[in-house]
């Protein structure tokens, strides 16, 4: 379900970044095309953006746990080049943030996009021409996007914990139950519904 989670962390000191690359095989700095360093963990796989001032971005991880594992992993990377190659300085990993988690699943039908678009003006984008998939806010007054396409499966991100992405998606399933695309096509209007529980009382035969 989850297809990746997105965490930050800050050193709370600053970083030599030439001395961590030169001592490190895995960690890629070219400060004339990027600001930052890049470090990619194999296990758990990810991806880091290390900056100078100390904040670290990670990105990649498939889970939560696998996030923080990546991060203590490059703690102790960046500690013990600093303590064969540096001032020796006690390095740590302080506020670990989660940012962002994408998550993806399908139904088990076609959903009827145009009609979506329709009913959600205002909480929905949809040109098939620039992009085939539809974008939905599925709460009024919050970030969380979903990512609907006609074959059934969508993405939703936007959310920072794993029980907001089964909360949302569930959510979103429940409203595309009014939208499901039958063979003959037929645009189909259903019932207007959002941020609600209740469960729609019109379904495609």
């Amino acid at each position: 379900m989850i297809q990746n989670v997105v965490s930050t962390a800050n050193a709370k000191t600053t970083l030599d970044l030439n001395l961590i690359a030169s001592n490190s095989t895995n960690i890629e700095y070219n400060p004339q095309k990027f600001t930052a360093a890049i470090q990619r963990s194999r296990e758990p796989k990810a991806t880091f953006l290390i900056f100078s001032s100390g904040k670290i971005v990670c990105n990649g991880a498939k889970t939560i746990d696998d996030s923080k594992k990546a991060f203590e992993n490059l703690q102790n990377v960046i500690q013990e080049i600093y303590k064969k190659h540096g001032d020796g300085r006690i390095l740590g990993i302080h506020d670990f943030t989660i940012q962002n988690i994408v998550g993806s699943t399908s139904t088990t039908y076609k959903i009827d996009l145009i009609a979506l678009h329709n009913a959600f003006p205002d909480k929905s984008h949809y040109d098939e021409i620039i992009f085939p998939g539809l974008r939905l806010r599925p709460y009024t007054n919050e970030s969380t996007t979903a990512i609907i396409f006609i074959s059934g499966k969508f993405f939703v991100t936007g959310v920072n914990t794993e029980k907001k992405l089964i909360d949302t998606i569930e959510h979103v399933k429940r409203i595309l139950l009014c939208y499901k695309r039958v063979f003959p096509y037929e645009p189909y209007e259903a019932k207007r519904w959002f941020n609600t529980d209740e469960k729609p009382k019109t379904y495609y035969k």
